[in-house]
Parts: C-alpha cells; structure tokens; sequence
C-alpha cells in the first residue's frame, strides 16, 4: 500500500484528532473552536497516461499525437499506448557504451548512440527499426544521425524514417 502526501500545512494550534470518511477530511483541536474540513480532489480528467511508477526511468516523453507514451534510461524503455497499457517493454544492448538518446516527438522513435553504432526503436510497437554498427564515427545533429561508415561515407539519417537523407564520401 502507498501513500501520498497531498498538502500540507502550517498551524499555530496542534491538531487532536482527524477523522477521514471517503474524500473528506475534518480536522480538529481542544485548543481552538475552529474545525478544518479538507475535500480530496479528482483531477483524473486531466490524466494524460497511467504507467507503473516503480518502473526505473531517466526520462519519459510523449508523442505528439498523445497515442503513445516512452519511459526510458541507458537500461531500456518501456512503451506505452495512450490508454496506459504496456505495449512493449526492452532492454538496450550493450547499455554500458551507449553514450546518448535522442527522442523525437513526432514518431515517438528512440535513438540509442554508441561510439561506433546506432540503433533507432520504433514509437509505434517498440520495435528495432535501423541498426548500423562497425562506424568510425556517430553523433546527434540538428537535423539527423551523423553517421561516418568505415568506407568514409557520410550518412544523415532521419530519426523518424530511420532512413538516409542525405550522404556524402569524404575525400
């Protein structure tokens, strides 16, 4: 079971009793004529997502759309639907060497960078869609995935189609 704290608040008189019956709550003391009622509140209209809030996470984004929902770290994510129903949970490879992330709003995809690979997830089912390893070089850019192949090819690669937009060989 957990618990919550609320609210809290400051009184010149100590409280003797509190007596709680469903979403209300009186509060009273000898020293004072005055009694405190307290009404929960329900803001559930305003949920955006339910997720298990033991879940290990760094970060959590949410798609533009609203329709899906990333809770990650180093580790691994986990995605959910709009609904707060787990569609996928992963772990990342070689989570010691990724070096950076990169979430984009728009398709919900999940960049995972490593010295020499890349590794774009999907925001739609959490599915592995781009994979690139053996590179010279990767970084985050404004615009893509900078991506150096061991041919000297440079690649910037889109993170929402995981596809190339643009490349270049280097002299």
């Amino acid at each position: 079971v957990y618990a919550h704290q609320l609210m809290s608040y400051d009184s010149a008189t100590v409280p003797d009793f509190v007596e709680i019956a469903g979403d209300f709550v009186i509060v009273g003391g000898r020293d004072t004529p005055i009694l405190r009622i307290l009404a929960r509140e329900d803001h559930s209209e305003s949920t955006i997502f339910r997720y298990d809030m033991e879940y290990l996470h760094d970060e959590a984004r949410l798609r533009q759309d609203g329709q899906r929902a990333l809770l990650f770290s180093y580790w691994g994510f986990r995605l959910y639907d709009g609904e707060g129903l787990l569609l996928c949970e992963k772990e990342i490879p070689e989570a010691d060497r990724v070096y950076d992330q990169q979430y984009s709003s728009v398709s919900g995809n999940l960049a995972v960078l490593y010295p020499d690979a890349v590794r774009i997830y999907s925001g739609q089912d959490g599915g592995l869609i781009y994979e690139e390893t053996g590179l010279q070089s990767v970084f985050y850019a404004a615009y893509g995935i900078s991506v150096l192949t061991q041919t000297g090819i440079v690649q910037l690669i889109d993170i929402d189609t995981a596809e190339p937009i643009a490349e270049a060989q280097t002299s």
